[in-house]
């Protein structure tokens, strides 16, 4: 059977720009191991599979697997698809409406802007939870840094995602990882870890507040290029230990070392020291647009 494919680059204003997302937009007849099959073949981060739905507020259930496994949430590939809904739609000035996924309803929002879309989606907001503090000559040597160029001064962390957060020093070291894949990876299974997210506040850009990088080999991604989960996760991270006020934002530049020069905002609002809304944004463009065969 022919299925509807793209590619879109979510976090970036082209093509190259940015993270690219396998998008399905119509997946029924598809069942788990197909999707799994095909993630694989796609070998991109991740590729997302599109149900459709009789609700015009919530006009889709997505699933999304990397080349590995599936996983309950992505935020490049959310991105992705709402890029797809938006241009079936006409491409109005601006469009609201909702996702159904595994870690529940979450909205997005799209609207024209000069170069590419503005595309803002909603993330879930897992809590912080355990230390990983004993832990930091460990996650250096898999890095291969020296343990000192872990941030002091801030925690090493885990979300009831298991997205791990690893403050480094500098922009230069973080620059200079060069990750030991497999020992992260067997990390990864040890610790029940979803993936590495590292990253500094010294930035190239001064108009940016975060330079990151994720790794989550055991998934089949060594390195994401852009990743909206982790990014908007950080922001319970910001709130909490570096100084966020109750409504904030931040923006964040990620996947320079690998060529694909991504970039977005996380903005975010608290109350009584909870995090009540968490919303992720940035562009989007189409890359390829056509049919696979399964």
């Amino acid at each position: 059977m022919k299925y509807p494919y793209s590619i879109v680059y979510a976090f970036g204003d082209r093509p190259g720009r940015g993270n690219p997302a396998g998008v399905v937009t119509d997946a029924r007849g598809l069942n788990e191991a197909d999707m799994q099959a095909i993630a694989r073949l796609n070998n991109l981060s991740e590729t997302a599979f599109l149900f459709p739905q009789e609700d015009p507020g919530m006009p889709y259930r997505v699933r999304f697997f990397t080349p590995m496994h599936p996983i309950p949430m992505c935020g490049h590939a959310s991105i992705a698809s709402a890029f797809l809904y938006w241009r079936e739609k006409g491409q109005p000035e601006r469009i609201a409406f909702s996702q159904a996924t595994d870690v529940g309803p979450l909205r997005l929002e799209v609207g024209q802007a000069p170069g590419s879309p503005q595309i803002w989606l909603e993330m879930d907001r897992p809590l912080l939870t355990d230390s990983l503090d004993g832990e930091r000559e460990r996650l250096a040597d898999a890095l291969r840094i020296p343990p000192e160029e872990i941030a002091e001064s801030l925690p090493v962390i885990v979300n009831e995602r298991a997205y791990l957060f690893l403050p480094i020093r500098s922009l230069r070291t973080v620059q200079a990882i060069r990750p030991d894949f497999a020992r992260i990876s067997a990390m990864d299974q040890e610790l029940g870890l979803h993936g590495w997210y590292v990253f500094s506040r010294e930035t190239l850009d001064p108009s940016r507040q975060v330079h990151a990088r994720f790794f989550a080999p055991y998934f089949g991604v060594p390195e994401d290029p852009v990743t909206g989960t982790a990014n908007g996760y950080l922001a319970s991270y910001w709130h909490r230990y570096l100084g966020g006020l109750p409504e904030d934002s931040f923006r964040v530049e990620q996947g320079f070392e690998i060529g694909c020069d991504g970039l977005l905002e996380v903005r975010y609002r608290a109350e009584g020291g909870e995090l009540q809304e968490v919303w992720v944004g940035g562009g989007a463009s189409l890359y390829l647009e056509g049919a696979l065969h399964w």
